[in-house]
């Protein structure tokens, strides 16, 4: 008896503390993979990866990053981001269009990465700019589908406490944020959970909500 309540005390001390070390790496690895999705915006937009002779970055959802085909004889897919972030990508298209075809659940099963997901945002409150626009390219993946200047993305815990205490947003300016979090931003049980509804997660906050709920990522 004596043996097994050392155990317990033992496992009582060493439990949060691992659980708190996975949260951390987890949140590295977030905040990490955010800075891809950056770097692919900006590859997307100079390059012209998907070939429809404008300017503009892919903002509809995560997953077109990887699965948007090139317009070469080839087909393949683009492949600008980690097959693993795509993968934890919350919302992504559901219906093939144009040269998005195969979609994302046909090259890897739908997870998320390091317990977080993946989530592009609606829009910009600063200035009232939606993300999702028809930039009249041709051939186009499909319709309100880009913008010419502007992207957000956000990263954010498959399960608040579990696998991570903050969410990390990130914008055409290449400055993240965090926010620490006391409930859950996953919209529903589904995987993936689908689009985000949580109040001020939706949308890249405005200069006020940034300073009163984020902060620099250091």
């Amino acid at each position: 008896m004596i043996v097994i309540a050392i155990i317990a005390v033992i496992a009582a001390i060493a439990i949060p503390g691992l659980m708190a070390s996975q949260r951390a790496a987890n949140e590295r690895n977030a905040s990490s993979s955010l800075k891809t999705l950056g770097s692919a915006e900006a590859d997307f937009r100079s390059n012209d990866r998907d070939g429809n002779k404008v300017q503009d970055f892919w903002t509809r959802e995560v997953a077109g990053l990887y699965c948007i085909k090139t317009i070469d004889s080839t087909g393949l897919p683009i492949k600008l981001i980690d097959l693993s972030v795509a993968a934890a990508d919350s919302d992504p298209l559901a219906v093939a269009a144009g040269q998005y075809d195969p979609l994302i659940s046909s090259y890897a099963n739908q997870t998320p990465k390091s317990g977080f997901w993946y989530w592009a945002l609606q829009s910009d409150l600063a200035t009232s700019e939606d993300y999702t626009q028809a930039t009249g390219g041709s051939p186009a993946v499909g319709t309100d589908h880009y913008h010419m200047a502007m992207w957000g993305f956000m990263a954010y815990p498959d399960v608040v406490n579990s696998t991570g205490k903050t969410a990390y947003i990130l914008n055409e300016g290449n400055m993240m944020f965090k926010r620490q979090l006391t409930t859950q931003i996953r919209p529903s049980s589904l995987t993936p959970p689908g689009a985000v509804v949580a109040p001020g997660f939706t949308d890249w906050p405005t200069e006020t909500m940034i300073k009163t709920y984020w902060a620099p990522l250091d």
